[in-house]
């Protein structure tokens, strides 16, 4: 019986620009998936947890990574459960975390930071996506705050960035189209030669370096990031990978007290964060979207409000129930 596991992730910086050399930043969130696999079973690839909608892919996947002659490979007759707390097709990750965690109980001699597994679970990845950065399976791998370098032909390089402190709040909403979708459709517009892409693109990947430099120095100046994350989302929305529902969210996040927000990922809706000077303000702002999201009805969904620090991703979702706990007793 081999387990394996991969994160959720969450792009804060990078996102596009990444693809044409820049520098990206990002965390791994602590929502995750699992992966057990039980060669003792007989009769074939037995799933467990997995939706009914799903089981064919899933089944393809497998075909896909048997294919793929992983060391050691896929076995024929076992049993495979899924668990999962990551949403999917909305930017956090899922289909890297699924990757991440069956490459690891694949190989389970190999180290969580080992290169080679990350390279593997980066070959799974391209069933879902394509073309991958690497930067997604990378987060799925790791934990805290980490700083990617594109390299040519291989998975990027990266940095552990332990000397960050912030504190955001996490949403999604439904996206209008998929990853490997809009990925293609801003490679298009580059190799066509649109020049307002292609500075959009190189601007993104300065911003994205500019939020690394603060991280890496400690600079625990949230504003600062806020302001960035601001211009990274002017320049996504003004790509179009942003929607009305999204900015809508964003823009009530800060006025709500939220020093700045962007979208994270692809675009087209999915994920988003906002970033607050602590965790009181980021919960506040938390429990005044939740009620318009459920008044109106919209179809988005907060995951938590996250403490970065010392580089680590701590859950602060409890401190927002204690908080409306004390505000229902007085």
């Amino acid at each position: 019986m081999a387990l394996g596991i991969g994160h959720a992730k969450l792009l804060l910086f990078g996102e596009h620009s990444a693809v044409y050399g820049s520098p990206a930043l990002g965390i791994s969130l602590p929502l995750r998936l699992s992966v057990e696999i039980d060669s003792r079973s007989k009769g074939g690839v037995q799933l467990r947890g997995i939706a009914t909608e799903e089981v064919s892919e899933i089944h393809s996947f497998i075909s896909y990574v048997r294919d793929r002659a992983l060391t050691p490979t896929f076995p024929h007759s076992c049993s495979v459960a899924v668990e999962s707390n990551i949403p999917r097709s909305v930017g956090l990750g899922s289909s890297a975390a699924l990757c991440a965690a069956v490459a690891m109980a694949l190989s389970p001699t190999l180290s969580r930071l080992s290169t080679d597994l990350w390279r593997n679970a980066d070959m799974l990845e391209r069933y879902f996506h394509g073309t991958t950065s690497g930067i997604d399976t990378g987060l799925a791998l790791s934990e805290g705050v980490s700083a990617f370098y594109p390299t040519p032909n291989d998975v990027p390089r990266s940095s552990r960035l332990h000397r960050t402190t912030a504190t955001i709040l996490v949403g999604t909403t439904a996206r209008s189209q998929s990853t490997k979708e809009l990925v293609t459709a801003v490679r298009n517009r580059v190799e066509s030669g649109d020049s307002t892409v292609t500075r959009g693109v190189e601007v993104l990947g300065a911003i994205a370096q500019a939020a690394i430099d603060r991280c890496d120095a400690g600079i625990g100046d949230a504003q600062g990031i806020g302001d960035l994350a601001d211009r990274a989302h002017a320049i996504l929305s003004g790509l179009g990978l942003g929607s009305l529902l999204l900015d809508r969210l964003i823009n009530l996040g800060k006025n709500s007290g939220a020093l700045g927000g962007k979208l994270s990922g692809a675009g087209g809706g999915g994920a988003f964060f906002l970033v607050f000077k602590g965790v009181t303000a980021a919960c506040q702002c938390h429990s005044e979207m939740i009620r318009v999201i459920e008044r109106e009805n919209l179809p988005a969904r907060l995951h938590g409000v996250f403490e970065v620090k010392g580089g680590r991703i701590v859950d602060r979702s409890s401190d927002r129930s204690r908080a409306m706990s004390r505000d229902s007793q007085s």
